[in-house]
């Protein structure tokens, strides 16, 4: 199976502006990773960290364009040379041509059951095209997890260097390529041996408490397995779930549910078999999952600051990208539950790397199960340190365990009656120093676990579509999402996150692929015009979202990571859907002159 190369399309053009004072250089850019780039320059310069200001910005939709990139650093060095405030904006054209975009893959595979559907084997090997200047030796494969239950596999990426564009991380990366590919086989393999595609999910994709076979944890990890179990202190280890076993989640429930919502016992007709044939148009339905990592701990931990004003109000200081996934929302409700206070007194910093601490930023679905387990763990910093003051000087010495917060007031637990704002706490004349407390600050007293040994995020989608054998257009007739990723923090903010990464999915999936120029390289549809991409119009307006109720024991409230995995469904789902309507696997993009020229072919 081959992929073409997908562009991120921005909305957004990429820009940035810099300015040196004296020695000390500061950036203004949209980022997704401001501590990154700010590691970069010192990198590129060899001038201290201290003396480096990066202020991101919110940007339109990211996807992985907004990362790092090497025009920011061509601006700080063209403001060193002018002595003067530099900016770069690139605009549309420039910004899908000379950035970067998602690597070209090309997957082999193979998958082996018994007759009664139990995965017996699984073997891929896939190859990614890193353009010029591009690095990976592999794309994430956490999909390999997803369909652990087979006994033996073997799992192959090879990164290459050619002379196009340079490849980077987009969204779903790796989970939503090679993670199609192996649901494109279990579908051929569930047709052979008679079992509909959800049957066959059921039976062989992991469950909590199942192995995880991906191995590029084991192998990050310094001195192997039993060397970090063994250095983890007894209360750590508590706190730690099994390491290489999935601690929470699945695509059952999802599956199971969705089925349902979805009416699929009504609407499945069999493989490669419309349910509603009407002259040139067939209508059909499929299935696909998706399963991607909630944050990699390969490349730094994260952090954050949590501070009490005198005023009883909080800032959170956190380095998250903006980019149209709410995580100043989500970080800002992360603390306002973990402090008892409304999310009113909460404001947040995101971006500013002179306040806020180093974060490996928002990639890798890292924001709200590693981020937000870092603003968990410094607010609760935060609230002990406040407890203490107020069992001191407010309650007679009793003991900080017996209090809580709520709506802003501390009380002791199950006694609301007797309470004080947190601002007494603040402006008490203190036992120990005859002073008041200016401020509060909080911040994590522990490193989290390694999340790729015991997270992941699921996704399954089902999608009903009509395709026109005369023409080759398909249509996209009903959509229905279903999530787990833990708890739900925020509805609305997790349901965008769900449907955007089911049209970018459907879309990579129908219409998207760069066209380079065999001779140069070049890009030749690098504009919105010739780019073609899912519209509004598109996507049906009555597309539902299904949530899971797994709880994570170790995220934010149960919380994981969201915005990858329902990518990666969607393509799986909509190649599906295809074949059932017209029953040829049709390479992706399944644009009209690839259906018509795969119907031609039979």
């Amino acid at each position: 199976i081959f992929y073409e190369s997908q562009q991120y399309a921005p909305l957004g053009r990429n820009a940035a502006v810099a300015e040196w004072m004296g020695d000390k250089v500061t950036l203004w850019t949209s980022s997704q990773t401001p501590s990154e780039l700010r590691d970069g320059i010192q990198e590129a310069l060899g001038i201290p960290q201290s003396k480096i200001r990066v202020q991101a910005l919110p940007c339109g939709s990211s996807f992985g364009q907004w990362w790092s990139n090497n025009f920011m650093l061509v601006t700080v060095l063209l403001a060193k040379k002018a002595g003067r405030p530099v900016k770069i904006e690139l605009d549309n054209e420039e910004c899908m041509t000379t950035v970067k975009r998602r690597h070209q893959e090309h997957t082999i595979g193979r998958m082996g059951c018994t007759k009664d559907g139990e995965l017996t084997l699984a073997e891929f090997d896939h190859t990614i095209d890193n353009g010029a200047y591009g690095f990976k030796d592999d794309v994430g494969f956490f999909c390999v997890d997803m369909w652990g239950k087979a006994h033996h596999g073997d799992y192959k990426v090879h990164g290459v260097n050619t002379n196009l564009l340079t490849a980077g991380c987009m969204r779903g990366v790796g989970d939503c390529t090679l993670g199609a590919s192996v649901e494109r086989v279990a579908d051929q393999l569930a047709e052979k041996v008679g079992l509909d595609p959800i049957e066959f999910r059921i039976k062989n994709q992991i469950v909590e408490g199942d192995e995880l076979r991906m191995q590029h944890s084991r192998h990050n990890m310094k001195g192997g397995l039993q060397n970090y179990l063994d250095n983890l202190t007894d209360e750590f280890r508590a706190d730690v779930p099994k390491p290489f076993h999935l601690a929470a989640g699945s695509t059952r429930h999802l599956l199971e549910k969705g089925a349902e919502k979805f009416r699929w016992k009504d609407r499945w007709a069999g493989w490669g078999t419309p349910h509603t044939v009407d002259k040139a148009l067939r209508r059909a339905i499929g299935v696909g999952t998706g399963a991607h990592v909630c944050g990699v701990e390969f490349e730094g931990n994260t952090s954050a600051v949590v501070r009490i004003n005198p005023d009883g109000s909080v800032k959170v200081h956190c380095a998250v990208g903006r980019q149209g996934q709410g995580s100043e929302t989500t970080q800002s409700q992360v603390a306002a539950e973990t402090l008892g206070v409304s999310l009113s007194m909460v404001e947040i910093e995101t971006g500013d790397t002179d306040s806020c601490p180093w974060s490996h930023g928002s990639l890798a679905s890292n924001t709200m199960f590693r981020v937000g387990w870092a603003t968990r763990e410094a607010a609760l910093d935060a609230r002990r340190q406040l407890l203490d003051i107020a069992a001191r000087d407010l309650f007679e010495g009793i003991a900080p365990e017996t209090l809580t917060i709520t709506d802003g007031n501390i009380h002791v637990a199950g006694e609301p009656g007797k309470s004080h704002p947190i601002t007494d706490a603040m402006h008490v004349l203190r036992a120990d120093a005859l002073g008041q407390v200016s401020s509060i600050t909080g911040r994590p007293t522990k490193t989290m676990p390694p999340s790729t040994t015991f997270a992941r995020q699921f996704a399954a989608q089902f999608v009903e579509v009509e395709v026109d054998i005369e023409t080759g257009k398909i249509r996209l007739l009903d959509y229905l999402a279903c999530q787990d990723s833990g708890t739900v923090v925020n509805p609305q903010v997790l349901k965008n996150q769900v449907i955007g990464g089911a049209i970018v999915g459907a879309g990579f999936a129908i219409y998207e692929a760069l066209k380079f120029d065999k001779e140069t390289g070049a890009i030749k549809n690098g504009n919105l015009l010739d780019y073609k991409i899912l519209r509004a119009g598109d996507f049906p307006w009555q597309a539902d979202v299904l949530f899971g109720e797994s709880y994570d024991p170790v995220g934010p409230f149960g919380a994981r990571g969201a915005g990858e995995s329902p990518m990666a469904a969607g393509i799986a789902a909509v190649a599906q859907a295809v074949y059932n309507a017209i029953g040829i696997w049709v390479d992706l993009p399944m644009t009209p002159e690839n259906v018509v020229r795969a119907l031609n072919k039979v």
